[in-house]
């Protein structure tokens, strides 16, 4: 409670310094996050970056609060000042891309997976999102190759195995599927949409 109470302080009488932005913006974000039934606006964040402008980290948070507001156009052009600002980070490509995903971008999206593994070669989510849309556009090789990366640098196993099975499944490997299914339900029993395709493809019982 005392945390928020500081939050909401900071934010009405705008007490802002280079020395406590970034807490206090991060802390702000996450307070909002809570408040799943009534989450406020930006207009916290928008006071902020009029008392500091061109500021990474009110862009940053931002951007991550419009998108959770499904404001993915805010979103991008929040990320893409982040962009400007420090075009060396590989997490700001990889918000930026969840937003274009939103918007429909794949095209755009892909780049900016892209640009976010280049510059961080280990951020998994980003390997991970973009063999999702690789499957999705049915380029199961390279949907392929960027699950087992995802998957060496630490997302789940029992997710990764699943989504192998998606691509075995989509080149009509049922044999291969069938084994990336019980190796996704080895790593986690409770994987509902791995267990409902398995029983998809089980072989028939010939009458």
């Amino acid at each position: 409670m005392g945390s928020k109470l500081k939050v909401c302080h900071y934010a009405t009488s705008l007490r802002w310094s280079s020395r406590n932005l970034r807490s206090v913006v991060k802390e702000l974000f996450a307070t909002y996050l809570d408040r799943e039934e009534s989450r406020p606006g930006v207009a916290p964040f928008d006071e902020a970056l009029s008392r500091q402008p061109g500021d990474f980290w009110i862009h940053y948070y931002r951007g991550l609060y419009s998108y959770h507001l499904q404001r993915p156009r805010d979103a991008l052009a929040d990320f893409s000042a982040c962009i400007t600002l420090a075009p060396e980070r590989g997490e700001c490509y990889y918000n930026r891309a969840l937003a274009h995903v939103s918007l429909g971008q794949t095209e755009s999206a892909l780049r900016d997976y892209d640009q976010a593994l280049r510059l961080e070669p280990h951020l998994a989510r980003a390997a991970f999102n973009r063999g999702a849309l690789h499957l999705e556009a049915k380029h199961y090789a390279q949907a392929r190759a960027d699950f087992q990366r995802a998957l060496r640098d630490g997302i789940d196993p029992a997710t990764i195995h699943y989504h192998l099975a998606l691509v075995a499944l989509a080149e009509d490997d049922r044999q291969a599927a069938r084994s990336h299914l019980e190796e996704a339900l080895r790593h986690n029993a409770s994987h509902e949409q791995a267990r409902h395709l398995r029983e998809t493809l089980k072989p028939r019982a010939i009458p």
